[in-house]
């Protein structure tokens, strides 16, 4: 027992130049539920990030944290270095606090960090809905809605049925078309008024999304 290495030590040990010496301390810190591991191995988030080996047991380790990682993942959305690793490890902790700086992280100019934001948003689930529907009805960003609509039919509750048939009529034609193919997985007979008229767009997308809300709305209610 007196041979095993410290926390210190093992912090150390990250900045060690071989990379296996520091997987190990990765993986050893894991171990312990110590307020001074954490914040180490967050810190270390950055220089592991291109290398997929270690940076997986850094994520691993991380997330072995629960909640306890939570608030400092998510103070690192806002950093360019850290952003992208730290949404990749919320992906792992479904936590609802984690929403409302996700569902901004859909609005973000980088398609990867739109996509790892509606991917953890998908993982909170039903407990994202409110906050989900908020965002669609007040986005003025259409990718920001294409997603939102994409996520709540992930979560698949029809309390987001309004919602979803609100953007039925968006002006950008990837919305409209999102929310045809969605809202058949929740919507009712009453749903299908609002479809038919989508019969006649002009995009073959909405028109196939429509038809299917339709088939699927006919065979479940």
């Amino acid at each position: 027992m007196d041979n095993l290495p410290s926390i210190q030590e093992l912090i150390s040990q990250l900045k060690d130049p071989e990379s296996l010496v520091r997987k190990s301390a990765i993986e050893a810190l894991g171990q312990f539920d110590s307020a001074k591991a954490l914040p180490a191995l967050i810190e270390h988030l950055p220089q592991e990030n291109n290398k997929e080996i270690f940076f997986k047991s850094l994520v691993v380790t991380i997330a072995s944290y629960g909640e306890k990682a939570v608030l400092p993942l998510i103070q690192l959305l806002d950093d360019e270095e850290k952003y992208l690793p730290a949404a990749y490890i919320l992906m792992r902790i479904p936590d609802e606090r984690s929403i409302i700086p996700l569902i901004k992280m859909l609005s973000d100019k980088r398609m990867t960090a739109r996509v790892i934001a509606f991917f953890a948003l998908k993982q909170i689930g039903a407990v994202a809905l409110v906050p989900l529907i908020e965002a669609l009805n007040k986005s003025k960003d259409s990718m920001t809605r294409y997603f939102v609509v994409e996520a709540l039919g992930e979560i698949n509750d029809k309390r987001a049925t309004e919602a979803i048939i609100g953007v039925l009529n968006d002006s950008d034609f990837n919305v409209k078309g999102k929310a045809a193919w969605v809202v058949g997985k929740f919507g009712t007979k009453e749903t299908i008024r609002y479809l038919l008229l989508l019969l006649q767009d002009t995009d073959p997308n909405v028109v196939r999304g429509a038809e299917h809300s339709i088939n699927n709305i006919n065979q479940n209610n």
